[in-house]
Parts: structure tokens; sequence; C-alpha cells
């Protein structure tokens, strides 16, 4: 069998490192994202128009279903292979590999059959370009999603190897190329459709390249299995675990907006002051949740390491977060105020600006932590402790909002 990499005193001496990494890394993805937005984005809807945006912003939401399908059990997988490695198993890890690749690939194949299938019946149905425009979509966003399904199980096995700064520059590198083929499609008349096409050759790309990488730096996750769906219970149970408490925090994090519309004189007028005064802060939260991400595979594979180096890494870990979250709150307590007036006038102003400013930085900095403390929890084989005060987490939020909104509006819900 194929000796599974690294070492545990690798591990151990670059740990630190390989966080760092790992979320330098991640954080070139904000280039793709600005370049998508702020250049294909405008230049495909100065001729497509708003219904047809419509359309694909409607249809695009069916990619959501990543998550809900594979039941987190990627992000379980990722978990689970770096904890067999670092306990130098790697059998176990190999196994992990075969059947979340075989889960993959058959809802891979599924999708696709059904994005086809659908977009024909569309075709078939709708007559004209309003047909033709819906079959597109719906084909082209089967093919994304499928994409992704086939992608994902080398990811986690990547990661779990510790190489998830190579997965975030090959991610990157990727999606300019397929930027730059969806600019293409446009070109050629393909119109609103481009945008799905540009992501699905992103996704297309990524899925040869990573599968590629696996071949070339994880050999060991080709090797024989014996019994290769041994272990898969609870594997299963823990990655819907996950899954579930990702959905609680989806709930916590959303709910903004209704909970003002529920309570709230003018609702929409207040929840668009308060999406405008949340939107750099929200910024500044993913910023540090990327770093708690960014943790997992190496506690993880510190926790199984029996040297006791787990503790001295997940303590460096959450030094590094108190240090960045302490810096964007003060950061928004100061600054929030001037750079809303400035950016959209006195239209979006709130009473007490700068103490609303303050519950902003207050909220980053809290809401760090715990994601951080729910990665490393995670990592540690915490899901079901953090499941539990995830959507505890979830109510607390929800019944506060409720009561403080009502009341004190922007700075009750801050």
């Amino acid at each position: 069998m194929t000796e599974a990499p690294p070492a545990p005193a690798e591990a151990r001496r670059t740990g630190l490192s390989r966080v760092v990494s790992a979320y330098g890394t991640s954080l070139l993805s904000v280039f793709t994202i600005l370049l998508g937005n702020f250049w294909l984005l405008r230049v495909v809807l100065e001729s497509s128009g708003p219904r047809a945006f419509g359309a694909y912003a409607t249809v695009s939401q069916v990619t959501v279903l990543g998550g809900v399908l594979l039941l987190g059990l990627d992000s379980a997988a990722g978990i689970v292979i770096a904890q067999r490695l670092g306990a130098a198993a790697g059998a176990d890890a190999t196994r992990i590999a075969w059947q979340l690749r075989r889960i993959c690939r058959v809802l891979a194949v599924a999708v696709a059959g059904v994005g086809v299938t659908a977009a024909v019946v569309i075709a078939a149905v709708i007559p004209g370009d309003v047909g033709t425009l819906w079959a597109g979509l719906v084909a082209a966003t089967g093919g994304v999603l499928a994409a992704n399904f086939g992608s994902r199980s080398a990811c986690a096995i990547l990661t779990g190897a510790q190489l998830l700064p190579l997965v975030n520059v090959t991610r990157v590198v990727l999606q300019i190329v397929g930027l730059g083929t969806g600019y293409g499609f446009y070109r050629a008349g393909f119109g609103v459709v481009s945008l799905p096409l540009a992501e699905g050759v992103a996704g297309m790309s990524l899925w040869l390249v990573l599968n590629r990488l696996v071949r070339v730096r994880c050999p060991w996750a080709g090797d024989p299995v014996e019994d290769p769906w041994a272990g898969f219970r609870p594997l299963l149970r823990t990655g819907a675990l996950m899954s579930l408490s990702g959905f609680g925090a989806m709930i916590e994090y959303a709910s903004d907006p209704f909970l003002i519309l529920a309570v709230c004189d003018d609702g929409l007028r207040v929840a668009a002051v308060y999406a405008l005064w949340a939107r750099l802060p929200a910024l500044a939260f993913s910023t540090c949740l990327t770093w708690g991400v960014s943790a997992i595979p190496s506690v993880a594979s510190a926790v199984a390491d029996a040297t006791g180096e787990a503790p001295r890494l997940i303590r460096r870990v959450l030094a590094v977060e108190l240090g960045m979250g302490c810096l964007f709150a003060a950061g928004l307590a100061m600054w929030l105020p001037a750079v809303i007036r400035h950016w959209v006038g006195p239209s979006f102003d709130v009473p007490n600006p700068f103490a609303v400013a303050a519950l902003f930085g207050a909220w980053v900095a809290a809401r760090s932590r715990l994601s951080v403390l729910t990665n490393v929890a995670n990592a540690a084989n915490g899901a079901a402790v953090v499941f539990a005060w995830l959507w505890a987490f979830a109510a607390l939020k929800i019944g506060l909002g409720l009561a403080l909104a009502a009341s004190y509006g922007v700075a009750g819900l801050a």
C-alpha cells in the first residue's frame, strides 16, 4: 500500500504555517468574485435585460442543492481523512476517499441526467426564445451542479492531506479561465446563459485538474480497498450533523430582514438601512470565518496525533482570531459611520450611528469567535455539540431579535 503523507513530525512543525498558507490562498477568491460581479456580470446585463437576468437568478438557486444532497459528507470526509493521516492510519483514509468518490460520481451523473431531461422538456413545452432561454439555463446550471459534485471528493481528499492551499490556488486560476470563456460565450451570442456556462467551464476544469492532483500528490487514495463500505455509517451521521448545523447557522445569519419586516413600522426601509450598514461588518466576519475554516485540516490532524500538539495549535489559532476580531471591531466602531455617509450620503443615516457601529463591531468579534470555536469543535469530533449550540443560538437570535428590533430598530437587531 502507498504510504500516506504527511508525516506526523512534519505536520507538527508546520501546523500553524499550514493554516496561514491556506488562509492566505483562500483570500485570493475575493479577486475572482470582484471580477465576475463587476466585469462579466455587468457586460452581460447591458444586453440581456432584467427579465433574462431574473430567469438566471431563479435557476441558479438550484445550486444550493449541492450542500443539501451531499449531506455534509465532503466536509466530514476531509476532517476524517486528516485525522486518519495524522494517526498514520492510511488504510482508513483510503477507504473514506473511495466512499466519497463513489457517492460524488453517482450524484454528478444523476444531476446531469436530470438537467438534460428537464432542458429537453422545457424546450418542447415552451416555444420560441423564452423556451430556449430557460432550457439553456437549466442545462448549463445542471452542468454546474454536476461539476461541483465531481470536484468535491477530490477537494476533500486534498484538504484532508493538508493541501488546501493547492486547492485554493487551482480554484482561483480556473475561475479566471472560466470567466474568460464565459465572455467568449457572451460574444458568441449566448446572452445570460454565458454566466452559468462560465461557472460550468470552471467547475469541469476544476474536477479534471483536482482529480489529477489527487493521483499525483495523494497516490494512497488510489490503493485497493478491502471492505470498502466499512465505517460509512458514522461518516454519514457526522456529515448529516454538520449539514444540519450549517442549516441552523444559515437560519440565524439570514433571519435579519425577516425579523425587521415582522416587527418594525416601515419594515422595508428599516431592512434596507440595516442591510447597508451590515454589509461591511458581514465582509469582516467572512474574513474571520475563513481563518477558522482554513484551520480545520491542521487541527483535525493534530487532534489525531497522540503527541499532544493539538492544544498548542488550537491556542495559536484562537489567538490569531482574537487579534483579527478585535482589530475589525475597533475599525468598524471608529470608521463605519463615516464610510456609510461618504458611500451613500445622509439617506441611510441612523440614530446614534457610533453606537450602532460599535454594536456591529462587537458582533463581528463575538460571532467570529463562535465560528472559530465551531470549526475547532468539528475538527475535534464535536459535531453533536456544535449542532446543539448553533440551533440554540439561532433560537436565541430570533427571540431577542423580535423583542429588540421592535423597540430599537437597527440598533436593537445589531
